[in-house]
């Protein structure tokens, strides 16, 4: 039976989830091991009581022969005068009847179900179709009597030494109760698994804060689905696309995944500032972060000699022979027999950070990896990817993240003026609500070079230079500058972008790929000081 999310994550906090729901997680992802179209959602990555859109539910089992929804409580369970108490290693407490809320969530999934109007199976619910309910008690054995339950409900601690026996008694229970034989078709599992699924798999947004308290999540796309399913499923991964498609977001959370299995993890860059800023992100959970200039010295210094997997983000940037050969070194089984996945874009950010070969490529596909494109942009303003892509003559995926404000383009022919028009951009921004933390100043020069160091003395404005340590707890509440290449990665809700001349649309190479680098970490707002002297 697949699970989705395949892995029962840690919290935001790194806190488990409770020791039974992960017991059960086990246990059912143990059964119907032959049967593709039994999949069971849960929740067990969940934080926060607003993403459940079906109240309680902690496990929901969808199958041909119909949707159940599984409740969970672990511990010594007792029930009196109906009144439902736990206990554990910390004492008795009080909890909900879980036959009420397993038989509400079900009610909630049919609701929902039945809105959609797609699905004549649930609009004609209690004639064609088997939906219900049952209860596991890991920890307890069960005995007692209820008008409110019937045994087949209910898997004790005795059943749950073959779940899978359990389900079809539950299966065949609502499915007599229900007084029916008929099945779900193809197309309406599809439906059912495509409208359920988003509800329950979330991922951490790189774009949003990196402080738990104001922790977000979003929601993935079906590409980035498909991507973290048929990683799953192949040891070894090729995924590439243009800016804004996903690529670290999408390492980062499977790298969180199989972390979660209980494999060593590795995941490694190019960029100092992105392996500072992944580590961050990744603080909660065993996962190894590395620049790959100090790769073999904190491997040895930890004495940790090779990983189970090993992920690479932007990949293009370690795709020469040195990177890869010191990269296998630490990976169990090496490129042919070990398990890795590379996010790149080979196509267009090559040369601006590291190097890319032919021969570095072409040496990791001679190992057969599955190779899928990511072509869904989620990152851009629907007016951000058309100019970056006009402009540039690049492919950065299509669909974008909405309609957005136009891209603004100035022209200096003077540093001065370059350097008031940047003041001025600022406080254009700061008149329309924008907040100084979400704009980041980017240039291709260092700082001392860059027209972003006059602010201060012309115009008293602060700058927060962001370096491999502060870009940890990006963004700092003040104003940020970097430059392009140490950005690679990263993103901002407004990006401007200063020191650069229009010659370089027309060039290749580093120029080229700084310029699209550096419009395409906008989120929201893009404005551009082009440099004409």
């Amino acid at each position: 039976m697949r699970m989705i999310p395949s892995t029962p994550l840690f919290g935001p906090n790194g806190n488990r989830p409770p020791r039974s729901e992960v017991t059960i997680f086990n246990k059912l992802r143990e059964c119907f091991v032959d049967r593709n179209d039994f999949v069971c959602f849960h929740s067990l990555n969940l934080t926060r009581h607003e993403y459940k859109r079906f109240g309680e539910a902690d496990f929901v089992v969808l199958s041909p022969y119909g949707l159940y929804v599984i409740e969970v409580k672990g511990g010594g369970i007792s029930v009196s005068g109906g009144r439902w108490t736990s206990e554990n290693n910390e004492g008795v407490h009080n909890i909900s009847d879980p036959f009420k809320q397993a038989h509400g969530a079900m009610q909630a999934i049919y609701n929902k179900l039945k809105d959609t109007g797609q699905i004549k199976s649930v609009v004609d619910y209690g004639h064609t179709i088997s939906m219900g309910y049952g209860v596991i008690f890991p920890d307890s054995f069960w005995s007692a009597k209820g008008s409110e339950w019937e045994r087949a409900h209910i898997c004790d601690r005795a059943d749950t030494k073959n779940v899978e026996r359990w389900l079809k008694g539950l299966m065949s229970f609502w499915r007599k109760k229900d007084f029916n034989d008929r099945t779900f078709s193809t197309d309406e599992l599809k439906i059912i698994e495509h409208f359920i699924r988003p509800t329950v798999e979330y991922a951490e947004s790189l774009g949003q804060k990196l402080e738990r308290h104001d922790e977000s999540r979003v929601g993935l796309t079906e590409q980035q689905y498909q991507i973290l399913d048929f990683a799953e499923y192949n040891p070894r991964g090729l995924f590439f696309g243009g800016a804004g498609t996903g690529k670290t977001f999408l390492a980062a959370e499977l790298s969180r995944r199989l972390s979660a299995l209980g494999k060593s993890v590795a995941l490694v860059c190019k960029s100092p500032f992105l392996r500072s800023y992944l580590k961050a992100l990744l603080t909660d959970f065993p996962v190894q972060v590395y620049a790959i200039e100090s790769f073999k010295r904190e491997r040895d210094f930890a004495g940790k000699s090779q990983f189970d997997v090993i992920i690479l983000d932007e990949g293009q940037d370690l795709f020469n022979i040195e990177d890869i050969l010191e990269i296998e070194d630490a990976l169990d089984g090496g490129f042919k027999h070990g398990s890795w996945y590379a996010f790149h874009d080979a196509k267009n950010q090559s040369g601006l950070v590291g190097s890319t070969t032919a021969e570095g490529l072409a040496y990791l596909e001679e190992f057969s990896p599955i190779k899928l494109p990511l072509t869904t942009n989620c990152r851009n303003t629907k007016q951000i990817l058309s100019v970056v892509q006009n402009k540039l003559g690049v492919d950065m995926g299509n669909v974008g993240t909405g309609e957005g404000s136009k891209v603004r383009e100035l022209l200096a022919k003077s540093q001065e003026e370059a350097c008031k028009l940047l003041h001025d951009e600022i406080v254009f921004l700061h008149e329309n609500g924008i907040q100084t933390r979400n704009i980041t100043l980017l240039s291709p020069l260092p700082w001392h070079e860059s027209i972003a160091s006059n602010l201060c003395d012309s115009y008293g404005v602060l700058t927060q230079r962001v370096d491999a340590y502060s870009i940890e707890s990006f963004p700092p509440a003040e104003l940020s500058f970097c430059e392009v290449a140490n950005f690679k990665g990263l993103e901002n809700s407004v990006i401007i972008l200063v020191d650069v001349e229009q010659s370089a649309l027309e060039e290749s190479g580093a120029p080229k790929a700084s310029l699209y680098v550096g419009m395409s970490r906008a989120r929201d707002v893009l404005s551009v000081i082009w440099k004409g002297y």
